[in-house]
Parts: C-alpha cells; structure tokens; sequence
C-alpha cells in the first residue's frame, strides 16, 4: 500500500533548496574556468560568481527552514534533502565568502611598479593589449657604470583590486631571475 508524506509542501521545498544548492555550486565553479577558457569578461565572470554565491545562501536558508518540518518520524519526507541542500549551499557559498574576506585584507591596487617614481611605460604593448594582464620589464645602467638596474611593471587590465596577483608576479620574477644569475 502506498503512503503518502505527512509534509509534502515541507518536502517539495527540501527538494527545491537541494537543487538550488546544486546549481549554486555549479555556478560557483564554473565562473572562473567560463572566464579562463571562454574568455568570458571578467565583470560578468564576477557576477556569475557574485549570483552564484546569491544562490547559495537561499539554498542554504531554505534548507534551515525545511529541516524540522522533514526530520524522521511520522511519514515525514525531506529531512536529507534539506541536510545535504544545508551542507552543499554552505561548500558553495564558502568560496566566495573566503575570496571576500582575503581581499578586505589587501590594498585597492591593481598596478604595481618597482619603481614607482619612475614607472617603465607600457608602449610595446597598447598594440598587443586584449584580454590578459600586463606585465613590462626595464633594464637600464645603475648610473654607476658597472651594472643595471632592472624595473619591473605589472598591471591588471579589469577592477580595481588584482587580490595581490601582480605582486606576486613581481616577486616571482625577481626570484627567478635571481636565481638564473
């Protein structure tokens, strides 16, 4: 004999806050390989991410709101779909809050130089410019005669912060450089 559930509203719901936190964490990892590999803009890769996140938390709530109404017992339906919409909103919403919380912690730059009274120009690359950073390389005589001095320029093409990217790139540079010499 076939049973109904006791909470069959409760239990569409845990459904729907499951599947949204499948789709949530989909969207959440696909922005960054649909920027990388389908040269997706950057802006709208961060809003894919930014919705995505959006996605999530309501997952999230909605699976909080429908895990007493489907907990065990009475013919009551649900309860691991909520639990499981709960833990996977939560996986994909990490991710951005993480990113967020990392870049309140750096500063709103996305140019550095090595050599910020003076930074080696970018004029080689306006004709090359799409959609990948910039990164430009100086060598000239130290004024001592003996050796160079080496400058060296990174820059992000899109946002106002790089996350700390284009340091890094300079600082990798230099380690690899100095440990060719």
């Amino acid at each position: 004999m076939f049973v109904r559930p006791t909470n069959p509203i409760s239990h569409r719901l845990a459904r729907v806050a499951f599947l949204a936190a499948c789709v949530a964490g989909l969207i959440v990892a696909a922005a960054g390989p649909l920027h990388r590999y389908l040269d997706l803009d950057i802006e709208i890769s961060i809003g894919v991410f930014r919705y995505g996140f959006y996605i999530a938390v309501a997952a999230v709530a909605l699976g909080l709101a429908t895990i007493v109404p489907t907990r065990p017992g009475d013919r009551r339906r649900g309860f691991v779909a909520a639990f499981l919409a709960i833990v996977i909103g939560v996986a994909g919403a990490w991710m951005p809050v993480s990113w967020f919380l990392w870049s309140q912690q750096l500063p709103v730059i996305n140019d550095i130089s090595s050599d910020i009274s003076d930074p080696p120009a970018m004029v080689a690359l306006l004709a090359l410019r799409r959609a990948r950073d910039d990164i430009v390389v100086r060598i000239r005589a130290d004024g001592t005669g003996t050796g160079s001095k080496i400058d060296i320029r990174s820059k992000s093409r899109a946002g106002e912060s790089d996350l700390g990217v284009n340091a890094r790139r300079i600082r990798n540079f230099i380690a690899r450089l100095k440990a060719e010499t």
